[in-house]
C-alpha cells in the first residue's frame, strides 16, 4: 500500500488528474442550511477548527504520479463528513472511487481517454462521477482495494464490491452556476465576473457552514514552478501560495488540471486554504511538507481558471438503521447518564409550519441547548436533520423510530437523514 503520510518511493512527479465536466442539467446546487455570518468566520480554517478539525485525520493523503487527485480530494472529504457522524475510523479506497469515476463517464461518452481500463497513469476522472460513485456503489476501506500498482485500472474484486459500504446515501451538490456549452461560449465578460463572485460567495457559505469543497483549477505554468513560498514576518503560518492569477485571463491554462480540497478562507487576504494530496511531513519538498497551501479568490472569480465545485452531505437510509440493543434482566448497563434526559416526540408535529424544538439538558452547572433543524423536506413532514448547538461536550442526541437507532449527534456534531416519516420519531437528548 502506498503510504499516506510519507513519499512515495523514487517519487519524481506529482500527479495531477482533474478533467472538467460536461454540462448536466440534472445537477443539483448548493443552498445553505441556515446563516452563516462569513464575515466573521473570515480565518477559518476547518483542519484546526476548535469543534470541525477533529473530524480530519491527521494525516494527508499522497497520490504519487498518477492522475488520481479526484478520487483522493473525494476520498478526504469522505472522511471527514463520516467522522462528523461518529461513525468508526474509515480509510475508503480511492482507486474503487478512482475506478468508477472514470467507468461512470465511459458510460456515458464513451471516450476511449475515459475508458476505466486505460492503464495510462496519467489519466483522470470527474468530481461528479466521483461523487455520484460514492453514492450509487458505496466505497470499501482501502485494506480491500489497495492504493498498488496491481489495482490500477481494474476492476474491484468481488470482496472489495461486498464490503462497499451503501448504509450512507451520499447527496452531492454543485456550488458553481454551470451552462451548456452553446451558453457559456456566449456569455459576456460581466456575466461571467456574476457567475465568479456568486461561486466565491457559496464557496466561503459552504466552507463556513462546516463542509469542505472539492474543486478543480487549471495551472498556466508547470506546477514545479507556480508556488510562492512565505516572506519571513507574514501571516501565513509557513503555508505555501499559489501564484497570482495572470491578469486579463482569457484562456484556460495549458497545463493539466488539478483537484484540490477547500477547507479554509482568508478575507483580509483575498485567499482560499486548500488542502492537496501531494503528501506531508518530513521529506515532502513540496509546499514544505505542510500539505496545504493558499490560492487566491481571483482564481475562484474567473470563470475560466476554475471549476466543478462540489460538497457532499451523507444522509441516513431509514432502511440502514439497527434495533436498539434491550438489556437482560441482569445486564450491567454502566453508570447513569450525567444530567436530565430529554424526550422530543414529533408524531403530533406532521403538519406543523415548523419542527424546530429547543430542548436542555441540565449538566451540573451548564445548560445545554440542542437545537434540531428544520428544512423544507421536514416541514412536509419529514425529519432531515439534528445538530447540538452549545456548549455540547458530553451530551448525546439518539434520534430513534419505532425503537430503531436513525443516528446519534454529540459533541456539537449532527446526522442529516433521507425522507424520515415523523411518525414514531423520538429524540433522546442526554448526557454521555
Amino acid at each position: 500500500m502506498a503510504d499516506t503520510q510519507t513519499p512515495l518511493n523514487a517519487q519524481s512527479t506529482f500527479g495531477t488528474g482533474w478533467a472538467e465536466e460536461r454540462f448536466d442539467g440534472r445537477d443539483k446546487y448548493y443552498v445553505p442550511q441556515r446563516f452563516v455570518d462569513t464575515d466573521a468566520q473570515s480565518g477559518i480554517n476547518l483542519r484546526n477548527h476548535s469543534a470541525w478539525g477533529k473530524y480530519f485525520p491527521s494525516w494527508f493523503y499522497n497520490q504519487g504520479s498518477w492522475g488520481t487527485c479526484v478520487a483522493n480530494a473525494s476520498a478526504m472529504c469522505f472522511i471527514y463528513e463520516w467522522n462528523k457522524q461518529g461513525l468508526p475510523s474509515f480509510n475508503p479506497s480511492r482507486l474503487f472511487i478512482y475506478f468508477n469515476a472514470r467507468k461512470l463517464a465511459y458510460d456515458v461518452w464513451h471516450t476511449p481517454a475515459l475508458n476505466p481500463f486505460n492503464t495510462n497513469r496519467e489519466l483522470g476522472s470527474h468530481v461528479r462521477m466521483a461523487f455520484k460513485g460514492l453514492d450509487n456503489f458505496g466505497v470499501p476501506d482501502e485494506k480491500y482495494w489497495d492504493y498498488i500498482e496491481d489495482n490500477f485500472a481494474k476492476d474491484p474484486v468481488a470482496k472489495a464490491d461486498t464490503e462497499a459500504l451503501k448504509q450512507r446515501t451520499v447527496q452531492y451538490e454543485r456550488l458553481d452556476p454551470d451552462n451548456p456549452e452553446e451558453i457559456a461560449f456566449r456569455l459576456k465578460p460581466h456575466e461571467r465576473e456574476t457567475i465568479g463572485n456568486l461561486t466565491l460567495l457559496r464557496l466561503r457559505q459552504c466552507i463556513a457552514e462546516g463542509h469542505p469543497v472539492v474543486f478543480g483549477f487549471y495551472a498556466y505554468e508547470d506546477f514545479k514552478t507556480s508556488w510562492v513560498q512565505p516572506h519571513p514576518g507574514d501571516d501565513s503560518q509557513g503555508i505555501w501560495s499559489f501564484k497570482a492569477l495572470p491578469k486579463d485571463n482569457q484562456v484556460r491554462g495549458p497545463f493539466d488540471g488539478h483537484a484540490v480540497l477547500a477547507i479554509g478562507f482568508d478575507d483580509a487576504k483575498q485567499r482560499i486554504l486548500c488542502q492537496n494530496s501531494w503528501g506531508a511531513g518530513p521529506g515532502i519538498s513540496w509546499g514544505d511538507g505542510k500539505g496545504v497551501f493558499w490560492l487566491g479568490y481571483d482564481w475562484i472569480r474567473d470563470y475560466e481558471a476554475t471549476s466543478d465545485f462540489w460538497m457532499m452531505r451523507l444522509l441516513v437510509n431509514e432502511a440502514s438503521a439497527v434495533p436498539t440493543p434491550h438489556p437482560g434482566p441482569h445486564a450491567d448497563t454502566g453508570p447513569e447518564p450525567s444530567g436530565r434526559k430529554v424526550t422530543v416526540n414529533f408524531s403530533d408535529n406532521q403538519s406543523g409550519a415548523n419542527v424546530n424544538v429547543d430542548v436542555s439538558v441540565n449538566q451540573g452547572e451548564r445548560n445545554v441547548q440542542g437545537l434540531l433543524v428544520n428544512t423544507t423536506v421536514a416541514k412536509q413532514g419529514y425529519l432531515t436533520s439534528i445538530e447540538l448547538r452549545g456548549n455540547a461536550a458530553g451530551v448525546v442526541a439518539n434520534v430513534k423510530k419505532d425503537g430503531k437507532v436513525l443516528g446519534t449527534a454529540k459533541e456539537g456534531g449532527y446526522v442529516q437523514f433521507g425522507r424520515v416519516e415523523l411518525e414514531g420519531v423520538t429524540v433522546d437528548v442526554g448526557g454521555a
